[in-house]
């Protein structure tokens, strides 16, 4: 079967796109873990792409669409925008000065090498140096993975978090007039996250039935039979 499968693939011509090697696919954690999300930065600028970072995450910016924007006035030109987008004043030094580098990345796919490569490497360094002094295990810090993907769930997770369930903003944050919030907030949620949250609620309903008194148990119970009998 294996063979089969290999022969098909080399058959039908398929190609990888820019910046997606085989690397893209394996073996990481999906998302950053909260106590690598406050390093991330301190690795970046280490790097020297703290700026990219932030084009990323805070502005929600493809790399192709880093690759050809133009800074002026404060603003991103973005290319396929309708708008430019603005940038907050903490940023805007830091954006102009990474956007002026003559050697700043020009292709997206040496975005994704920054990213998987130099970066996750800074990264790694930062959260082992945080397991020495501090004695914390992270057992998990070689699988960490900061590639585009899980730098946009980063992004989408803050943004679900700041709109305070105005879908209309995060919308505007992330683009797109298709953008789903609903999707962000749940589509991550395991089988035994969504058993936790149910075993969750039962023990509330629990814990508040045991502080009730017998007449208000009694006043629900009719009112919910009520509403099974259609009288309500």
């Amino acid at each position: 079967m294996g063979e089969t499968g290999t022969k098909y693939y080399q058959r039908s011509g398929r190609r990888s796109q820019p910046g997606r090697s085989d690397k893209d696919r394996r073996s990481g954690l999906k998302d950053i873990p909260g106590i690598a999300q406050p390093l991330l930065m301190k690795a970046a600028a280490k790097i020297g792409h703290e700026a990219l970072v932030v084009l990323l995450v805070t502005y929600y910016l493809r790399p192709y669409e880093i690759c050809t924007a133009l800074f002026a006035n404060g603003q991103l030109i973005v290319q396929g925008f309708g708008q430019p987008v603005v940038i907050a004043e903490k940023h805007r030094e830091l954006i102009d000065e990474w956007m002026k580098r003559s050697f700043r990345p020009q292709k997206p796919a040496t975005i994704h090498n920054i990213l998987s490569g130099r970066l996750r490497r800074a990264l790694i360094e930062e959260l082992e140096c945080l397991e020495e002094e501090q004695h914390i295990a992270l057992p998990w810090r070689n699988e960490v993975r900061c590639g585009v993907r899980e730098l946009r769930r980063l992004a989408e997770e803050r943004f679900a978090v700041a709109v305070n369930g105005d879908e209309a903003v995060f919308r505007e944050l992330c683009h797109s007039y298709e953008a789903s919030l609903a999707q962000t907030v749940y589509w991550r949620l395991t089988a035994l996250s969504r058993q936790c949250i149910a075993n969750a609620f039962v023990y509330e309903v629990e814990e508040i039935r045991a502080l009730m008194d017998a007449d208000s148990r009694a006043a629900i119970e009719r009112f919910a039979k009520g509403l099974d009998n259609g009288s309500v």
